[in-house]
């Protein structure tokens, strides 16, 4: 039979706990800028040879970018890898854990 469980003795039990997105859209949510800079590298913004690029872009100031509209871009961005059904979000946390560090490391600034 099931009983609810008590989480607090749960998770006494646990040394770390790992909360997962659900799917691919709450992750572009959680990780709003994968979107920003997806749609920022499509249009050659941040490409230093291209007459399109902007020196100031900060994703922090660029417009969010829809959910769905950032998933079809993760989809083209891996369209062409060998895919296991768990790559999107895979991509989504790992470039957006890092790309949320991004504008902290002065490496990165365009305008340097």
């Amino acid at each position: 039979p099931l009983r609810p469980l008590d989480m607090n003795l749960q998770l006494g039990t646990f040394d770390s706990l790992v909360i997962k997105c659900g799917d691919l859209q709450s992750c572009l949510k959680r990780f709003p800028d994968t979107g920003k800079i997806l749609d920022a590298i499509g249009r050659n913004k941040l490409n230093p040879e291209s007459p399109h690029l902007e020196r100031t872009w900060r994703a922090r100031s660029a417009p969010t970018v829809p959910a769905d509209e950032a998933e079809g871009m993760v989809h083209e961005v891996l369209s062409e890898l060998p895919l296991h059904a768990d790559s999107g979000l895979n991509f989504v946390r790992i470039f957006g854990e890092l790309t949320a560090l991004g504008e902290t490391w002065n490496m990165l600034d365009l305008e340097l």
